[in-house]
This record gives structure tokens, C-alpha cells and sequence, in this order.
């Protein structure tokens, strides 16, 4: 990597996992650096670490959360980005959620899905292409920390998206109606020499089906081929898998989902570090596509053991989810597996 990068996007045919590509680029860039310029907690660090973001083909060794394997074949997504410093563990705690949601945004603005009401002039639709294009050669997240972003403006196209109603299985599992579209994996990356450490975010789209193309892919499903806004959220017991070629109205390349992908997350992220790292302003929009809001459900911690049970009444300010036992007694979660209850 070239001294003073302050962008790479890399794309690779194959790796054991972007995650870990990250991790390995940032080692070798680390060594070369004075120590009296790496970021300390109190730096901030989108200006001195490389914003890197790495897209792979396939991984041989692709994980998701709870260490679990994360299937990568061809026709899938696959991509990691650093996200710079987080010194406390509640802020970071609340990545995992903020993250969903630019990525829920991102692949519903890629299928495409409008209603008549929110329909975008071609003008207004070749802007926001380009805009999205250009987000790979831009140091996206120095751009985003130095130029003010309307909150409002934000909230305001959240509201008047047309897109499909794809949810967020707590805390960052994408749902479609009919199953799983995407997982995230939020890692820290630490130095036993440094006293601070970054945060490697990694996203799994499920894009085609294994050995299909795009034109196959939009002819597989005809159910998809118009908007249905009513949709119920996605079942909480689902667990077949869906594609975003098969909901979308055109055929999609995987660079432009990339594409759209970053450009949501370093934009969520510019308005969550431009709050302090307060997760309270995009409580509402999580809690409107939770999938789970009202069920009874188990977290589970890594091993399988049960951490609490309740009703789903939503996520906190930090992120947390929350829940109502049997005799009414509220309790936050920060971490684990949700599984739903069934009656007994």
C-alpha cells in the first residue's frame, strides 16, 4: 500500500476472508508508521488509518456472528471495510445495529422498487448513480467527517423510500419475506503495543443463487416482479435463504451493490459519530423494521446458554435489545442469538 493512501478498494477472486484481508493490510501498514502519528483514543481516526474496503469472489473461510461459517459462494457479495476507532464498548455495541440499518437501505435502494407516488426523474436517478459510483474513489469517510450531513434531509428520505419492506432480524441479520438476505460480522482489529483499536466491518449478500446469472436469477421468481409495500415483515422463523437479484426489478451487478453498500455505511456512520456515537437518533427507523417487535423470543449466549426471555418491545438508545418478562419487568440485552419461543 502506497505511504499517504487515504482510500484502497480492493477486489480479489478469492480469499479465506475479507475480514481477515483487512486485518492484514492494516498490519503491514501500521509498521511504517511513526509512532507519534497513530491514532490514540482520543484522535480521531478517520484521517490517519487507510480506509481500505475489500471485495472477494468467494471465501474459503467466511464467518459469521458467534463464530459461526459463513457460506460463500460465487454470485454472493462478500466485503469488509475498517470503520475506524471505538473506545468504549457500549459505542461499539451499537455498530452492529447501525450498520443494518445502512445496509437494509442500501439493498432496498437497489432492488429498485418505487411506488408511483416516490417515482425519481431519470435526472434525479443518474445523480444518485453517480454519486454512488464515485463513493470507491472518495475518502468517504474523511469527506463525511468534515462536511455536515442533514440529519433531517436523512430521516426525510428513510420515510418516502419506496423500497420493499426488508427488516432486521436483532441485531444485524437482513431479512427478506421469505428468509435470510444478508449477514454482518462487526470485529475488532487491536495491537497489543497501541492503546487503542478499530473496528473491521464484514457484509455477506446473498446476490444470485449459486451458478446462476442475472438474467436467470430476475426470470427465476415471477412473485417479485412488482412491489408489494404491504408485505408483512419477515417471518421470524425463517431460515431459508432468499437472493436480491430475485426482488429486484433490473439485473444487478455486484460492484454496484458494493457500491451502494459503502456509500450507506460511511454515511450512517459520518451521522453516528457527527451524534457522538449516540445510537438514540436512529432508534425509530431500527425499531420500524424489526423483525421481531412483539414476539416472545430466547437470547442465547455463544455456547447455547440462555441469557433472558421476553417479549420484544424494541431497541433502546445504546442499541440494546429489549425485553418484557412474564411479570412485566423490563430487561436490556446487549449481545446473542434470538430464537423464537414456541408454545409449549
Amino acid at each position: 500500500m502506497p505511504e499517504g493512501d487515504t482510500g484502497t478498494f480492493i477486489v480479489l477472486p478469492q480469499v479465506d476472508s475479507t475480514n481477515n484481508e483487512v486485518r492484514r493490510l492494516l498490519d503491514g501498514w501500521l509498521p511504517k508508521t511513526p509512532s507519534s502519528s497513530l491514532p490514540n483514543k482520543r484522535q480521531s481516526c478517520p484521517v490517519l488509518l487507510p480506509e481500505l474496503v475489500v471485495r472477494a469472489s468467494c471465501q474459503s473461510a467466511g464467518r459469521g456472528r458467534l463464530g459461526r461459517a459463513w457460506s460463500s459462494p460465487e454470485g454472493g457479495l462478500y466485503f469488509s471495510l475498517n470503520l475506524g476507532t471505538v473506545d468504549d464498548a457500549n459505542r461499539q455495541a451499537a455498530l452492529s445495529p447501525l450498520v443494518a440499518l445502512a445496509v437494509r437501505r442500501a439493498l432496498g435502494n437497489c432492488i429498485g422498487w418505487q411506488t408511483t407516488s416516490t417515482q425519481k426523474t431519470a435526472s434525479t436517478q443518474k445523480t444518485a448513480r453517480r454519486q454512488t459510483a464515485s463513493v470507491l474513489q472518495e475518502v468517504a469517510l474523511h469527506t463525511a467527517a468534515t462536511t455536515p450531513i442533514d440529519a433531517e434531509a436523512h430521516k426525510d428520505a428513510v420515510r418516502r423510500s419506496g423500497a420493499p419492506l426488508l427488516h432486521i432480524k436483532w441485531p444485524n441479520d437482513i431479512m427478506g419475506a421469505r428468509g435470510k438476505l444478508a449477514g454482518i460480522l462487526i470485529e475488532d482489529y487491536r495491537r497489543a503495543n497501541l492503546d487503542w483499536h478499530c473496528v473491521i466491518c464484514g457484509i455477506g449478500v446473498n446476490v444470485y443463487r449459486p451458478g446462476q446469472d442475472a438474467q436467470q436469477a430476475t426470470a427465476h421468481d415471477s412473485t417479485f416482479s412488482s412491489p408489494d409495500t404491504s408485505a408483512a415483515p419477515a417471518s421470524p422463523a425463517a431460515a431459508s435463504t432468499v437472493y436480491l437479484q430475485e426482488m429486484a426489478n433490473r439485473n444487478l451487478k455486484l460492484e454496484e451493490v458494493a457500491a451502494e453498500c459503502v456509500f450507506q455505511i460511511r454515511s450512517y456512520h459520518a451521522l453516528w459519530l457527527a451524534a457522538g456515537g449516540d445510537f438514540a437518533p436512529f432508534q425509530d427507523e431500527y425499531n420500524a423494521y424489526l423483525s421481531l417487535h412483539g414476539h416472545v423470543v430466547t437470547v442465547s449466549d455463544p455456547t447455547g446458554q440462555p441469557l433472558a426471555s421476553g417479549r420484544v418491545l424494541g431497541v433502546d438508545g445504546r442499541g440494546f435489545l429489549l425485553l418484557e418478562d412474564g411479570f412485566g419487568k423490563e430487561r436490556a440485552v446487549l449481545s446473542g442469538e434470538v430464537t423464537l419461543r414456541r408454545p409449549v
